[in-house]
């Protein structure tokens, strides 16, 4: 297994745009704007959306208010979807327990290999090795690959 780290830059690293781009403000910004949909399943996607448009109809049916359905429901999700968690890994507050970290890692994958309804599950993200993070400002980020049919999915 190769782990690798892949890297974009579209500003001269230490400029004012990468600064900018990069701060705690503007990745806030984007995580609430895509909430992480650009790394979701086709299934996964479309039941998000279709949940959010549900909820969002609804929600402005009973305010009169589709702008304001719109934004109270998308950060209802945002919050309890964890990308404001994710998110927060950027503040200068954010340090994590990385012994912690790493047990929990551990018995996350001894429960993800008895589930028979995964056909595959990838950790990506901040591990530092192929066993432990390495860095106070990590996160488990896990990519799920379920076995075809609605039952597996959910």
């Amino acid at each position: 297994m190769n782990i690798y780290k892949r890297k974009f830059y579209f500003f001269n690293k230490k400029s004012f745009g990468d600064k900018m781009i990069n701060s705690f403000f503007s990745i806030l910004i984007i995580n609430w704007l895509f909430q992480g949909l650009r790394g979701m399943q086709t299934k996964e996607l479309i039941f998000r959306i279709f949940l959010e448009l549900l909820i969002i109809i609804l929600a402005s049916i009973i305010t009169n208010s589709l702008v304001l359905s719109i934004i109270a429901i998308h950060t209802l999700f945002f919050i309890f979807n964890c990308q404001f968690w994710l998110i927060c890994r950027y503040s200068l507050f954010y340090k994590n327990n990385l012994i912690h970290l790493n047990s929990i890692a551990k018995k996350i994958i001894k429960m993800i290999k008895k589930r028979h309804s995964i056909n595959e599950c990838v950790i990506i993200g901040s591990l530092g090795s192929k066993t432990n993070f390495k860095n106070t400002n990590s996160d488990l980020d896990i990519r799920f690959f379920f076995n075809n049919g609605v039952m597996d999915f959910f």
